[in-house]
């Protein structure tokens, strides 16, 4: 059993759910849910995770920090901003042909996590 599929099983159990339940609220085969909690199959998806979270009141950060460890591809809804698309395509693309460098990706997602504990941006601009 792998680190994400325990931690279902765990919030399953907790929630006091038996599989067919849970499967029942994803809409998925028993056997389906089984496979990932016994790490015979890729963590669950974005959606069915939210849907998991929401039913069982499972941390949906901690779950999607687990699934990123164990799952070689990430499955993202994108929305109707094209320069938003624009963006997540660009950086998947860079990603997967491994054309970052550690500093240049740890400079994105500064950026992403938002401003620094210091009040300025982590573009270096004062905060409004």
């Amino acid at each position: 059993m792998n680190t994400f599929g325990r931690a279902i099983r765990e919030y399953r159990i907790k929630s006091d759910k038996t599989l067919a339940e849970v499967a029942e609220i994803l809409n998925v085969r028993v056997s389906f849910l089984c496979d990932i909690e016994q790490g015979r199959r890729s963590p669950l998806s974005p959606m069915l995770l939210k849907r998991f979270c929401d039913a069982l009141c499972a941390d949906e950060k901690k779950l999607l920090q687990l699934a990123s460890k164990e799952k070689s591809c990430v499955e993202i809804p994108l929305g109707p901003k094209g320069i938003i698309n624009e963006m997540a395509f660009a950086l998947a693309r860079h990603v997967h042909s491994n054309t970052i460098d550690d500093g240049t990706a740890e400079k994105i997602l500064n950026i992403l996590k938002g401003p620094q504990s210091n009040g300025e941006s982590i573009l270096g601009a004062p905060e409004k």
